[in-house]
């Protein structure tokens, strides 16, 4: 197969002039996960205990379930995503294009909105906060107060950006295991590839393994852990199994057509266009 394919936003267009074939599952899973995003911060100000800077005092455990049942799995979707675009990026582009990509895609609107998004939320945290204590007039005075300061300008974390600031990251080790991937000889990497694939083709597997993985990160870490809005994350957190795709996308070899590697049905679409042979 010799021609060669691009993604953009979603879908996967060939050069050759062939309409662009979306991955319509894969966005519709995107919404859903960004809507499941509102429920999930509006349950956080009814739960029973102070989880963030607002509390409003009609509270409810039904609000701990939702919040809980959400966080199992949301921003895990998110990764995985980005992993698996990453990776899809990687084979089409190469690594020199996925890295301009994502520094135009996420870098540079990071950094924007780092400094035009954070005095914002602060603001609106207090005013919230503020309007439930003191009334709306004391609230309002408040977040003028916050956006008046040049303080609030100069952000200590990454607040409701440390996702996209956590990309950075995992970019940044896609780099560098795409090189030393490099260093491992080809058979051994389609045998690891191969392997991944029997994994990825049997349903059970798909979810025993990262249950197993989840329930074990769980026991590690003491229980739940709060998203790390520092600027410097702890490295503990920053585990991903985005470095399973990166090293799926830095094999560059394609691997044999065995029935289970004909099972990953999300493969199987980007599979057609892996490399320019």
């Amino acid at each position: 197969m010799s021609h060669s394919c691009r993604r953009e936003s979603g879908s996967i267009t060939s050069v050759s002039g062939a309409s662009p074939e979306r991955l319509h599952a894969l966005d519709g899973l995107r919404a859903a996960m960004m809507l499941l995003g509102l429920v999930f911060h509006t349950v956080i100000s009814y739960m029973p205990f102070a989880a963030w800077a607002y509390q409003d005092r009609a509270t409810t455990p039904a609000a701990t379930l939702i919040f809980f049942y959400i966080h199992l799995f949301r921003m895990h979707i998110f990764f995985a995503l980005a992993g698996f675009f990453c990776a899809m990026q990687v084979s089409r582009r190469g690594l020199g294009g996925m890295v301009r990509d994502r520094f135009q895609r996420i870098a540079i609107p990071f950094a924007v909105a780092l400094f035009v998004l954070s005095p914002l939320v602060i603001a609106g945290a207090e005013f919230a906060v503020q309007s439930r204590d003191a009334g709306i007039a004391a609230g309002w005075t408040r977040a003028v107060a916050v956006l008046s300061s040049p303080r609030s300008y100069l952000p200590g974390g990454t607040l409701h950006l440390w996702f996209l600031y956590y990309l950075l990251y995992f970019y940044l080790a896609t780099v560098a295991l795409y090189g030393l991937c490099r260093l491992i000889p080809a058979e051994t990497r389609a045998l690891v590839a191969s392997r991944f694939g029997m994994l990825a083709a049997r349903p059970v597997l798909r979810v025993l393994v990262p249950g197993c993985v989840t329930a074990a990160m769980f026991f590690w870490l003491g229980g739940f852990t709060l998203s790390d809005e520092a600027l410097l994350p702890s490295p503990l957190i920053l585990c991903s199994t985005q470095s399973i795709l990166s090293w799926r996308a830095s094999t560059k070899t394609r691997p044999p057509r065995t029935r289970c590697n004909e099972g990953i049905r999300s493969y199987r679409t980007t599979d057609s266009c892996l490399a320019d042979k």
